[in-house]
């Protein structure tokens, strides 16, 4: 018939292994838990008292960060003029504050503003 093999006994090895990567898991996971709760101090301890009256300081880090990247995400997007090595950009402004733009622009030299209308020509 058939053949018989001889079968080494592992279950203590394995069980030994077994045990040492729960108690690692357990260990990692410890260690993601603190490291979640020092992180959570810390942002709390730099974001001073947030009540009604004063503004969470990471909300306002996070404004002035995103208000910079517009700013230089637009001023990327401007074309240089060949003729004078000026710089030609593009804004969207309310029609209501189109001529307080025009105002607030007129005290520079270097800057020239205009209206852009849509061609009506298909209506």
């Amino acid at each position: 018939m058939g053949s018989r093999f001889e079968i080494p006994n592992l279950g203590d090895e394995l069980f030994a292994e077994l045990a040492r990567v729960r108690k690692q898991i357990r260990e990692d996971e410890s260690l993601i838990r603190d490291s979640k709760r020092g992180l959570k101090d810390y942002l709390l301890s730099i974001n001073g008292n947030c009540d009604q009256e004063n503004p969470s300081q990471l909300e306002v880090a996070q404004h002035v960060v995103a208000k910079e990247k517009a700013i230089y995400m637009v001023l990327n997007m401007m074309k240089l003029r060949q003729a004078n090595g000026l710089y030609i950009g593009f804004l969207w402004a309310p029609v209501a504050l189109e001529s307080v733009i025009k105002s607030e622009l007129s005290n520079f030299q270097t800057t020239e503003f205009q209206s852009w209308r849509p061609s009506t020509e298909y209506d």
